[in-house]
């Protein structure tokens, strides 16, 4: 495609949050080739907090008002206004059925739909039949990995040779190993003794996440003699009553809820162990990613996307969903043999870097992108290049 001026495209989710979802959004926001593109953070709903990296970086950031219906039509007019008078060219939604029709409807010349696991509710017959319809005529559909893929093809009826699968990126600069001094320094911060253990984890505090079974498996291995601390990072409905269940067990003074950070990788340099315990809906498990860029060691559930990061035994420990005795074993193992502790973390940080550098994500996005608008068959793009 010939080069011009910078052609204003849009990602678009339903709300500014930390997750999974953000932290592709910001891979991509910030990495594209800003002579190429003109990237708009668009939220239907309301910031939670997410967005202010996304300003910081100089990325121009619209957002809902503190509502919960996203998917109001006040809320996709007001989309489909700002897609037609910023004349937008592309719009890459997560998946976003609402604003794929905003954008339809405002004739945006490609659009692009990324399917980040399964959904939290069956889906009815209309809204099958929108599903499908939107489907159809996204430009391209993506899925963060081979489960996901899956998913959509037999829930959704997406031909399988319509769906891509580029999976999640980490940032290597930003998570990566400590250096002991640095580990030392969090972990006196945070009030920690050099033989303290500590687990991490990095989750959105709602049910299908399993902080619960976490908690639970803490407390179990601190029945057996061992100094295990938990580190929770993350916020959400469930924070109240997880603080109130961790203190009816006695859990409560060795768990530390932090809330929602944009400092995580300065967190997590102060733990030796990482944990997601997800019960369901993890198409790929970006935090644990993550934690494996640190050469955490990690334990993971055996759930949807997480099986394609986690080799068991060799670069992690896969346990099964919702048993927080199988989560208490595998922690148990790492405590007491630091050597597969130290071998399942470097073994890890090597998936990350051979497999899933934030790098290589964001160049398969933008060679996609450049490929959808190099064959648009709208005039408009190669137009506004031309401008």
């Amino acid at each position: 495609m010939a080069r011009g001026k910078p052609l204003p495209i849009v990602l678009c989710v339903s709300a500014l949050e930390y997750g999974g979802v953000d932290a592709v959004m910001h891979a991509l926001a910030t990495r594209l080739d800003r002579s190429r593109y003109e990237v708009t953070v668009y939220s239907l709903g309301p910031d939670r907090g997410a967005g202010d990296r996304y300003r910081a970086a100089g990325i121009q950031v619209v957002a809902g008002a503190q509502s919960r219906d996203h998917k109001s039509v006040r809320a996709l007019l007001r989309l489909w206004r700002f897609l037609r008078s910023h004349r937008v060219m592309l719009v890459h939604t997560h998946p976003g059925f609402g604003s794929r029709a905003a954008a339809l409807l405002a004739r945006v010349p490609v659009v692009v739909a990324t399917y980040h696991g399964s959904w939290a509710h069956s889906v009815g017959r209309g809204e099958l039949a929108l599903r499908r319809f939107l489907d159809r005529r996204a430009s391209a559909v993506v899925a963060n990995s081979g489960f996901t893929k899956d998913h959509v093809v037999a829930e959704l009826g997406v031909p399988p040779e319509r769906v891509r699968v580029i999976q999640n990126g980490v940032d290597l600069i930003r998570f990566r190993p400590p250096s002991p001094d640095h580990r030392n320094a969090v972990r006196a911060a945070l009030g920690w003794g050099a033989d303290d253990v500590v687990v991490a984890t990095v989750a959105r505090l709602y049910p299908d996440k399993g902080v619960w079974d976490v908690v639970s498996a803490l407390a179990m291995v601190r029945a057996e003699g061992v100094s295990l601390r938990a580190l929770i990072v993350g916020d959400g409905p469930e924070r109240e009553s997880l603080r109130a269940r961790a203190a009816s067990i006695g859990a409560a003074p060795h768990v530390q809820f932090v809330g929602a950070r944009n400092d995580v990788p300065e967190l997590l340099a102060a733990a030796d162990v990482f944990v997601l315990a997800s019960r369901s809906r993890e198409g790929f498990g970006i935090a644990l990613a993550e934690g494996m860029a640190m050469s955490l060691p990690v334990i993971g559930t055996a759930v949807e996307g997480i099986p394609e990061l986690i080799e068991g035994g060799r670069n992690g420990l896969l346990v099964p969903p919702c048993d927080p005795i199988a989560l208490a074993d595998a922690l148990l193992k790492l405590v007491r043999e630091p050597k597969l502790r130290h071998e399942l973390g470097t073994r890890g940080r090597a998936t990350v870097e051979q497999r899933f550098d934030a790098r290589r994500m964001v160049a398969a996005y933008a060679a996609l992108y450049e490929e959808l608008l190099g064959r648009s068959p709208w005039r408009s793009v190669s137009r506004f290049r031309e401008q």
